[in-house]
């Protein structure tokens, strides 16, 4: 099952503020053999267009950092801000990169009813990272899923964005999600066993690894929408490639994950 080295999967995560509800995490699939270069030019072109000229130099590319630091720094407006996140999601559509999104509430009784024992006297850091840790799992599943059922015969690896502490999550919960282990045990939310992930899970920074800088601004577009920020309808409509004047209604279930892609 699998019998060619062809996709790699870049991960990164949102929402890891403990006052932020709802875990997201984001996915971007790539052809190695066949676009990592054209994306990779892709991104330099959108540094070269958008970025200014002293910063250009080493940038790495860090969508909330567009409307947090660099717009302080440099006075941007928000038209300016949104030019720049909207490039980083153009490179997306442009090349047609499949994008698995997914999201987990940071509840503590939720993930209580789950099963799962939180020490009562870290609540807060349990629900924080039980949220990602599912919302990870939910995101494997996905990706795996996708190759499963429309690139049977390759296989996948996958970069994660160095995230600190959760890598010895992550690294188990692929481990488990490879055995069957978690779908035993969170049958309702994990279908089965992944087959078309192999070998360990890579940690990078974006530096080393330039296009998980596509599943930040992924991560980040969606997230703002699940958490009604500003601006997140418009990024949710741009990143699905839903025309901007065409309102959302759609309501997002509490845990879940959606894949975006239009199948050549």
């Amino acid at each position: 099952m699998g019998d060619r080295w062809m996709k790699q999967i870049n991960f990164d995560e949102a929402g890891t503020d403990y006052g932020e509800h709802t875990a997201v995490v984001a996915a971007v699939i790539i052809d190695a053999d066949k676009q990592f270069r054209i994306v990779e030019q892709d991104i330099n072109d959108a540094i070269g267009a958008h970025i200014p000229e002293d910063l250009q130099d080493g940038f790495i590319f860090h969508a909330k950092d567009v409307f947090g630091k660099w717009k302080k720094r440099y006075g941007w407006d928000i038209p300016k801000c949104n030019s720049i996140i909207d490039a980083w999601i153009d490179i997306i559509r442009r090349n047609n990169l499949p994008v698995s999104l997914s999201w987990f509430p940071k509840s503590f009784h939720l993930v209580k009813s789950l099963g799962l024992q939180p020490n009562p006297e870290a609540s807060k850091s349990f629900g924080n990272d039980s949220a990602h840790f599912l919302a990870f799992a939910l995101n494997f599943q996905q990706c795996d899923d996708f190759m499963a059922e429309f690139y049977p015969d390759e296989v996948a690896s996958a970069l994660v964005e160095d995230c600190g502490h959760m890598k010895r999550y992550i690294r188990d919960m692929v481990d488990n999600l490879k055995s069957g282990e978690i779908a035993r045990v969170l049958p309702g939310l994990i279908r089965g066993e992944i087959t078309h992930i192999k070998n360990a899970v890579q940690f990078c920074s974006k530096k080393d690894a330039i296009l998980i800088q596509l599943a930040d601004v992924a991560a980040f577009s969606f997230k703002r929408y699940a958490h009604k920020n500003p601006g997140g309808e418009r990024l949710n409509n741009l990143l699905m490639g839903i025309p901007q004047e065409i309102k959302l209604v759609e309501q997002l279930p509490l845990a879940g994950s959606r894949l975006l892609w239009r199948k050549p």
